[in-house]
């Protein structure tokens, strides 16, 4: 039997590195080419809405105009406003969520933030937490049960946010044929005065951070699982 020519351990060796590094830099190349194309796509969404970027900052005076009428009906028809003004918050904040990514700390975490998308974004933040008041309103003075709203603070180097995120798409499916349920997500991190007092008040110091209506859970993942326990 002819004599089979010996590999040597050394080249298998090296040969089995060169190709894990060409491996390696193909996945990162391909992750930082899909994350282009989504920051392209979210610049030209943002392009598309600037136009009416002056448009929304006159309806979040009119939605100020909105609130002091319901602080001040009466209360026996303070509900029944109240839905007509989360119908109107909600048709608001659709156009937001038309436009900026599915999910804001995924986003955050690994693309660049150009001066538009801070704007929008801050648009959104003061919009947000307004329609989530909204919800505890309807939620603890009304009675609807079947409107759910969820703040959630994030910042964009949390590893855990991104999971927590996922928890949240999961809850929704699991519920979104009986209850509308809203999760507000919120860069903790973003230079705004009502997010500042938010997360001093309810004493947020590690993330992801989730009030769910008055409780805090921070510094952990509420799973799908645990948020069906208390809503379903």
């Amino acid at each position: 039997m002819p004599k089979q020519p010996r590999i040597k351990r050394g080249h298998i060796i090296i040969t089995a590195i060169i190709v894990s590094i060409i491996l390696y830099l193909a996945g990162v190349m391909t992750g930082l080419n899909a994350n282009k194309v989504v920051e392209q796509q979210v610049e030209v969404d943002i392009d598309e809405l600037k136009a009416v970027l002056d448009d929304s900052a006159l309806d979040l005076k009119n939605i100020q105009l909105q609130q002091f009428f319901i602080d001040n009906f009466p209360e026996t028809d303070r509900c029944a406003l109240i839905d007509i003004y989360s119908e109107h918050l909600y048709d608001q904040i659709s156009s937001y969520w038309q436009v900026l990514p599915q999910r804001l700390e995924a986003y955050d975490k690994h693309s660049r933030k150009s001066d538009d998308y801070v704007a929008l974004k801050r648009e959104y933040i003061r919009l947000s937490l307004r329609f989530w008041l909204t919800t505890m309103t309807s939620y603890n003075k009304c009675g609807d049960k079947d409107l759910i709203g969820i703040l959630y603070f994030y910042t964009p180097g949390c590893d855990g946010c991104v999971r927590q995120g996922e928890a949240f798409d999961e809850f929704q499916l699991s519920l979104q044929q009986e209850k509308d349920i809203i999760i507000f997500p919120i860069d903790a991190t973003f230079p705004d005065d009502t997010v500042t007092m938010l997360t001093t008040f309810y004493g947020i110091t590690e993330y992801p951070a989730t009030v769910l209506h008055g409780d805090v859970v921070q510094g952990e993942i509420v799973t799908a699982q645990q948020l069906l326990q208390r809503y379903d």
